[in-house]
């Protein structure tokens, strides 16, 4: 025993045993079998110090330093507090340490989403996905009117509704408002709604046409200046031209109420003697008689114009419902207008045309017959424009008289945007826009 404990090998090796230099050659070798990388590429040979050859004290050091002691390379397995604490803290430091190593070039700002109300429509949506779609698109994409929520409803904005755009644009002189303009068709509609259903029949829109006739042409021969009990001045005279036509029954209304002015008024029945006239027709005719008005057949008995002059011409020839087409087997009837057109054209007197100028189609302006149509001064049009009223070369001045058709019945035919604009006038000067 005493020999071992003396021999020289002995005692060099136990101060390489201090508790001091033990633990750091235990963690160098340690780390050189943990990795086979460093131990490989090394030149120096590796080696293990045998568990029995390490004191007590040494472990305890290293134990109380946070170093592991063991036999075997392999680390020991993490408490579970450890791995709780790993689970909580790991999402927090990684996402920490992207952030901090990421450049400013990397950081790409998320995109925004903007946030939508409960209360918006899904149209609203739906347009808001195509404007997406428009700015992510590089070809070029056609727009469509921007839609407008208006009473739980979407319309279109840019578009007028229910509006033709063949219809000619017609305001009025005084404040600019639209005029809604009719085919001949509508206008046929519209009356014969008002004459079942609505109101007022056909006699009272006869009367009522008559009188914004008596309205018009007392204006155009001068009014007060030349109508008045104390005037000792010739009576104005006044020639109406009518038809077996609804035109040649307001022309026949407006002359008994210019004859109760004290006009002297003729009246030209351009058609045949034998003819079957219509009711408003007979009804006014036999009205102007009684009122004085002078009724005569042929274009010779009309005043001249060397001995005579005349005043006015009213044109109730053939109004916006009729065309020659229907006078192709009444040759009197046809030469009869004709000849009426001809003398009014030629006459130095204005002409105002009731309804829409004779001998013109009332629906596209052209005249049926190049060498016979009226060319008037003024036209006076009922209820509403007609699609023909194209310029004031075909027309002349433009004018509108109510009478009586109430709204509901223009709706009936779909005019509900525009509403004529009376206000406070019976008869409405209009004018052309453009």
């Amino acid at each position: 025993m005493l020999h071992l404990q003396g021999s020289p090998k002995q005692q060099q090796e136990q101060p390489q045993k201090s508790p001091k230099e033990e633990p750091i050659e235990e963690v160098d070798t340690e780390e050189l079998i943990k990795s086979p990388s460093s131990s490989s590429s090394s030149s120096q040979p590796s080696f293990k110090i045998p568990a029995n050859l390490i004191p007590p004290k040494a472990r305890s050091t290293a134990k109380s330093n946070g170093n592991k002691v063991s036999s075997s390379p392999k680390a020991s397995p993490p408490t579970p507090k450890e791995k709780s604490k790993e689970k909580v803290q790991s999402p927090k430091e990684k996402t920490k340490e992207k952030s901090s190593l990421a450049s400013p070039k990397e950081k790409s700002p998320k995109p925004t989403k903007e946030k939508s109300s409960p209360m918006v429509d899904g149209k609203e949506k739906t347009v808001k996905e195509k404007t997406l779609v428009k700015e992510k698109s590089s070809s070029p994409v056609f727009t469509t009117p921007a839609i407008v929520e208006k009473n739980g409803k979407v319309q279109e904005e840019d578009e007028e509704e229910n509006e033709d755009s063949t219809m000619p644009i017609i305001k009025t002189v005084v404040n600019g408002a639209r005029c809604p303009v009719v085919t001949i068709e509508q206008m046929h509609q519209v009356e014969e709604i008002c004459v079942s259903e609505t109101g007022p029949n056909e006699e009272m829109m006869i009367e009522n046409a008559g009188h914004g006739t008596s309205v018009m042409a007392l204006k155009a021969i001068g009014g007060h200046r030349r109508i008045q009990p104390g005037n000792h001045n010739a009576a104005p005279v006044i020639v109406v031209l009518t038809g077996n036509t609804k035109a040649g029954s307001y022309g026949l209304a407006a002359a008994r109420h210019l004859a109760n002015r004290g006009c002297h008024v003729y009246v030209m029945l351009a058609f045949r003697k034998d003819t079957k006239l219509s009711d408003g027709v007979t009804m006014q005719r036999k009205c102007a008689e009684f009122a004085g008005a002078h009724i005569v057949d042929n274009i010779e008995d009309l005043p001249q114009q060397q001995k005579t002059p005349v005043d006015l011409i009213i044109d109730g020839l053939m109004g916006s419902e009729y065309s020659v087409s229907l006078l192709r087997g009444d040759y009197v009837t046809r030469e009869l207008l004709w000849a009426s057109m001809d003398w009014a054209n030629s006459n130095k007197a204005p002409v105002l045309s009731l309804d829409f100028p004779s001998g013109i189609n009332a629906s596209d302006g052209l005249p049926f017959h190049v060498m016979h149509h009226i060319q008037p001064k003024w036209t006076l049009c009922f209820g509403a424009p007609k699609q023909g009223c194209t310029s004031r070369s075909i027309t002349g001045e433009l004018f509108l008289a109510d009478i009586g058709i109430p709204s509901v019945s223009w709706r009936r035919i779909g005019i509900n945007r525009c509403k004529i604009p009376w206000g406070a006038e019976f008869v409405l000067a209009l004018e052309y826009d453009g």
